[in-house]
């Protein structure tokens, strides 16, 4: 059986996968986009907005809690949305209302769960506790007061807190919000404070005097360069509207999907504490009754959750809806009869604010009953019960529209231009978000006239969100980036791929110089049309062995799978000298078979195989010698072995 053979290059190892021009520029541009972007954003900080479905803008993250096994409605005076936050090192996750009023951040100190008279469930009602032991970045500063609502009675004048300085976080766990070192935090005990708060006054906290103030956690994200500005927007929610809507908190900004627009601006009371003082002209129920005698002056203060009116007022309030005052517990408590009642006549109020009470530009604020519908319990009461959120007020000191006004009612707040604005809480199923970030006062103003000395800040107008000069820069530096990936991409595939051709041609090269009767070989086979089929596996066998045998077909496509012997091949190869092509027609090809003679195959008259220097087999017998032992010299091998040994081709 006679075979023909075929060299191939070796098969080189991949080390990398085979990368193509598409995806290395796909991979290259995603991942530089990705990292321009961050650090743009990083440098553009925009509004910051927090709710319990968290929304951190300023450092380009975005992530919503939506799930239903983490909406958190909590408090002991009404369901009202908490925000979690970080607190410590490691970090310990806890929950917080919003105070306007405190200027740090107050958590539940782990003591404040602990008594014989403390229910089981303490640390779940009081969201999550603190433990100040187990943090080591914690810097205790000593047991002092709260010194906020001490207007409100004597109770809160006397709370105190534990207080030291620690790293505070917005959001939870994995969720990627700031994180702030070394800001004052409170370790709560007291009861009057069922759940923690995060202070959004920016006033710093003094200790012992005022020559060392220490900033607030507002204070300390704006300078950090975390919000454009310091302000902030917050709704508290109503867990009665579609499906318990949660509460919103925006830094730095406001969301102006979320209210209806006025043009009111109010500014900044005289009185610090009170910095958030409006004039309270009338409250109408849906039947024109009026339930406010005269107007006020009142603060809206979230820390509380209850409205704190004149006695008139909680007067009014009482005939209106039947409402009866409890003495034991200082509140209006409603029993199942005055439940069913008011729920039937469901009477809306009106609230109508201006700046002063001589203002004639007012804004009307509307609350459904079910505002009014909730429930207090432990410590308050013993067991729960529903309850009227209205306190009878002393004096005009603790005049106060607490978290409950918040339901229906909008707050944006601009420490900056020291204004604050109050709008009517718009109410959408699925509202799409829109952030406006409230600038300086000495850049561009965020209602958009440029100007940047404009007193309303705050969403008086429907307002047009303009893109920051970081965000510009930012989106410029992408797209230089990206263009620079792609260049580099491009760049580096081309040199690659000459550098393979390159090395493919090298190596040609030298094993044409170490084989030369290979290369003589391969050529003329290359030059007559001798290649091998790309699918040989399947045509091992032909003539009488089984299997299937390979047509082959001179000048045709049709391919030789067999192989001669080294003898053999050199001999036909000089036949072919002699006549053309036509030696290489053999088996079924469709031309005349030639034989070889006997002189041609090395073979003498007798029939006798020629010996070394005879013919044209012996010829070529010297040359492979020569070669073999030239490649034995450079191995280290007897150059006297034989030259019928282990030949560096790949025979197929």
């Amino acid at each position: 059986m006679r075979r023909t053979w075929t060299a191939r290059a070796p098969k080189r190892t991949r080390t990398t996968p085979d990368v193509t021009p598409h995806t290395a520029v796909g991979l290259w541009l995603w991942i530089t986009i990705c990292l321009v972007a961050r650090v743009a954003a990083a440098t553009a900080p925009t509004a910051l907005d927090i709710a319990p479905r968290f929304r951190l803008i300023a450092i380009a993250i975005a992530f919503t809690r939506r799930a239903t096994d983490r909406l958190n409605r909590e408090g002991n005076d009404g369901p009202w949305s908490t925000f979690p936050i970080l607190v410590g090192s490691p970090a310990q996750d806890t929950r917080v209302l919003i105070s306007t009023a405190s200027t740090s951040t107050w958590v539940v100190a782990v003591q404040g769960c602990q008594g014989s008279d403390i229910p089981s469930n303490c640390s779940t009602t009081r969201g999550a506790p603190f433990n100040i032991s187990t943090s080591t970045s914690w810097q205790d500063n000593g047991p002092w007061g709260l010194n906020i609502e001490s207007n409100l009675g004597t109770d809160y004048a006397a709370d105190e807190g534990q207080f030291g300085w620690d790293t505070v976080g917005l959001g939870f766990q994995g969720s990627g919000g700031p994180m702030l070192n070394h800001t004052v935090v409170a370790g709560l005990q007291t009861m009057d404070y069922y759940i923690g708060m995060l202070g959004l006054n920016p006033r710093p906290t003094n200790f012992s005097d005022f020559n060392h103030p220490q900033p607030s956690y507002l204070s300390l994200l704006y300078e950090d360069s975390k919000i454009p500005s310091l302000s902030y927007s917050y709704t508290a929610g109503a867990q009665y509207r579609f499906n318990k809507v949660l509460g919103s908190l925006t830094l730095g900004g406001y969301d102006d999907s979320l209210f209806a627009p006025n043009n009111v601006t109010f500014p900044f009371y005289y009185d610090q504490s009170r910095d958030l003082t409006v004039g309270l002209k009338s409250i109408t129920g849906s039947g024109g009754e009026s339930l406010l005698p005269t107007g006020i002056l009142t603060l809206i203060d979230t820390t509380v959750s209850q409205m704190w009116l004149p006695l008139e007022a909680c007067t009014a309030f009482e005939s209106t809806f039947g409402l009866v005052y409890d003495k034991t517990t200082d509140l209006y408590l409603v029993n199942d009869t005055q439940h069913a009642a008011l729920q039937k006549q469901n009477t809306s109020l009106t609230f109508t604010l201006a700046p002063t009470l001589a203002d004639t530009t007012s804004i009307d604020i509307t609350f459904p009953y079910a505002a009014f519908d909730l429930e207090v319990s432990y410590p308050l009461v013993n067991t729960t019960q529903r309850y009227f959120p209205l306190h009878r007020a002393a004096n005009d000191t603790q005049y106060t529209l607490g978290r409950v006004f918040l339901q229906e009612a909008y707050l944006t707040v601009d420490y900056g231009r020291s204004n604050f604005s109050v709008s009517q809480r718009k109410w959408e199923l699925n509202p799409s978000t829109h952030m406006v970030d409230i600038l300086p006062q000495n850049a561009t103003d965020s209602s958009g006239n440029g100007n940047g000395t404009s007193t309303a800040p705050v969403p008086d107008v429907p307002a047009k969100t303009k893109t920051s000069i970081g965000a510009i820069v930012g989106g410029i530096i992408a797209g230089l980036a990206a263009m620079a990936a792609l260049a580099f991409s491009i760049r580096f595939l081309l040199r690659r791929r000459r550098r393979t051709k390159s090395m493919d041609l090298a190596q040609a090269m030298q094993r044409e110089q170490e084989h030369p009767v290979l290369a003589n070989a391969t050529a003329s086979a290359n030059e007559s049309g001798m290649h091998e089929h790309p699918d040989a596996a399947l045509y091992k066998h032909e003539l009488d062995t089984p299997g299937e045998k390979t047509p082959e077909m001179h000048g045709s496509d049709h391919y030789g799978n067999v192989e001669m012997s080294a003898e053999e091949l050199m001999a036909e190869l000089a036949a072919r000298e002699e006549r053309g092509t036509m030696g290489l027609c053999e088996l079924e090809a469709p031309c005349e078979v030639v034989e070889l003679s006997g002189e041609e195959r090395g073979w003498d008259m007798n029939g006798k195989k020629r010996v070394d220097g005879e013919g044209l087999l012996s010829q070529a017998q010297a040359q492979q010698q020569q070669q073999q032992q030239q490649r034995n010299l450079m191995r280290g091998v007897d150059t006297a072995a034989s030259v019928d040994g282990p030949r560096p081709f790949s025979w197929q």
